[in-house]
């Protein structure tokens, strides 16, 4: 941002509108609380509004539809994610106690390592 607020069109500063999900930035938390709080929290249309950051104007927009969306989308692949790792926890388990499984055994490590690539 620092880059792009320095360079000059015709000596005047370069005037742009950078569109960003605002969660991507730990920088605008503190910023954002405040007006999810009063505009998007229990919103049921589009809330946007303007907030002054760095000396620039920030224009903030909240659609609660797509915001619905990305919570169960990452509701979903918590619960199955959650699922697997009942699974394994399982199988390790039952493993411990003598069981036998057909292939090869999980470890501790694996089941880590697999659960790490499945995030």
């Amino acid at each position: 941002m620092v880059a792009l607020s320095a360079v000059r069109v015709e000596g005047r500063p370069l005037e742009l509108i950078l569109a960003v999900p605002g969660r991507r930035y730990g920088e605008f938390d503190d910023l954002l609380k405040a007006f999810h709080q009063t505009h998007c929290q229990d919103a049921d249309h589009e809330a946007y509004g303007e907030l002054a950051w760095q000396g620039h104007r920030l224009i903030v927009a909240h659609r609660p539809d797509v915001a619905n969306a990305h919570t169960a989308a990452r509701d979903q692949k918590i619960e199955a994610l959650q699922a697997d790792a009942r699974q394994w926890f399982e199988k390790l388990d039952n493993q411990d106690a003598g069981r036998r499984y057909r292939g090869r055994k999980l470890s501790d490590p694996g089941v880590t390592a697999i659960f790490s690539r499945s995030t």
